[in-house]
């Protein structure tokens, strides 16, 4: 019985640990890389959000003398954090299957805007690189009553060209109101060059105004001027926004989840699946350790021997991982500041290695809780067994102290023969 009740032991401890084990490891994953809060709150107390930023301007370094605005203007710690913090949001909406598309984008529509305010403000350059007739127009009085007679003495000569026999002042005129139509569509936008799509309609406008201005002769220059100014206060910041996507390079939005390779989205579609089972695990399992534990304290019989027999596992798990996950974070910031590209900033690779020993840290500190638990069960076991030791040696002394000494049984065989032989005597002298 004895044999069977230790190997039966044995074989619970043996369970435990692989169980422990697996607690351990899955607790603190739901508490670090499966937390979006543990995540954002580890950006901001690594600084990456200053750390970006940092990056984004030395990587617009070259640029800067050239750039309509600073860039420290519009890249912002505010503005990073943001961004950063949405894209978690969504990358864990989609981890946690609460989304059915992975979205992860930067907006940069900020920079658009600051950028095509400052730019904008410059209305001439503006006008000018939209349409350079348009921007003589507004130039002066002088020059929007010169383009008028240019585009009138133009359109005059097409259409004498186009007539036989050669037409009078007056009926040149009466020719041109006729085909006014028709003027507008050869003097629309077109004439400018070759427009995006996206950039069509706040372009049509403005050479509304442009057409307004050169075919309705009751239109007076500071009517034109007065209606130009209000279209370019509508459209000049989307058109602006539009020249710098197309000439300087800089997107509305970049598109993070284009740049994953293909590799790295299927392991992560891989993972997604198993993420309920994962999340279902870490309840699960210590609930499991919690009831092999408890069979423990009924094989092993007393209190004190569950709280050894479980505290092994216990410390052992906890105290080998408290090595393991130390030597791994140790390891993991001498890796990556080994591979980080040199054309890297210094900042990028002390994030990295930041966020690694945040994470790293909680499983280590879990791994000390174990330990400290452990200990804490072989100190009550202790207490208990010296409780229950005093408490048996005070027992036996009140039983000794309560019981009367009725002496041993050859005693009473000799007090029962002398009983008896003093009765014969007796008997005796009664005869007599």
């Amino acid at each position: 019985m004895g044999l069977r009740h230790g190997f039966g032991i044995f074989m619970l401890i043996l369970i435990l640990f692989p169980l422990i084990l697996l607690s351990h490891v899955m607790i603190g994953v739901d508490r670090t890389v499966m937390n979006d809060d543990f995540v954002t709150e580890a950006l901001a107390e690594e600084d990456a959000y200053g750390t970006v930023v940092e990056m984004v301007e030395q990587e617009f370094d070259n640029q800067s003398q050239d750039a309509p605005v600073a860039i420290d203007e519009v890249i912002t710690e505010d503005f990073v954090q943001q961004e950063v913090e949405r894209n978690i949001e969504n990358f864990y909406g989609y981890l946690y299957h609460e989304q059915d598309t992975l979205d992860l984008t930067i907006n940069l529509s900020q920079i658009h805007t600051a950028i095509a305010e400052n730019v904008t403000n410059n209305t001439d350059d503006l006008i000018a690189e939209i349409d350079p007739q348009l921007a003589r127009m507004r130039e002066s009085e002088q020059e929007f009553e010169a383009v008028r007679q240019e585009v009138r003495q133009d359109a005059y000569q097409r259409i004498q060209s186009e007539t036989d026999p050669e037409l009078t002042q007056e009926q040149l005129e009466q020719a041109f109101q006729n085909r006014k139509d028709q003027l507008r569509d050869e003097l629309d936008i077109a004439d400018t060059g070759e427009v995006p799509a996206d950039l069509e309609e706040p372009i049509q406008q403005l050479a509304e105004v442009k057409l307004d201005g050169i075919l309705n002769e009751s239109i007076t220059y500071d009517t034109f001027t007065t209606e130009l100014e209000t279209t370019l206060d509508e459209v000049g910041p989307t058109i602006t926004s539009a020249m710098i996507e197309d000439e300087a390079g800089i997107p509305r939005k970049i598109n993070i989840t284009d740049r994953i390779n293909q590799d790295a989205r299927q392991a992560l579609d891989s993972g997604r699946q198993y993420v309920p089972l994962v999340r279902t695990g870490i309840y699960l399992l210590p609930l499991i350790s919690l009831l092999f534990i408890g069979l423990l304290f009924l094989i092993a019989r007393t209190r004190s021997g569950g709280l050894v027999t479980s505290g092994i596992p216990i410390v052992l798990v906890g105290g080998g991982t408290a090595i393991g996950f130390s030597i791994a974070r140790d390891r993991a910031v001498e890796r990556i500041s080994q591979n980080v590209p040199e054309e890297a900033p210094t900042a990028a690779s002390e994030l990295a290695s930041g966020i690694v020993t945040n994470v790293l840290e909680v499983f280590i500190t879990q791994s000390y809780l174990l330990v400290a638990l452990g200990c804490v069960g072989f100190l009550a076991a202790i207490v208990l067994f010296v409780i229950n030791r005093d408490t048996t040696e005070e027992t036996d002394e009140d039983i000794a102290v309560e019981e009367p000494d009725e002496g041993t049984p050859e005693q009473e065989r000799d007090e029962e023969t002398d009983e008896e032989t003093q009765q014969d005597d007796d008997s005796e002298d009664g005869d007599e």
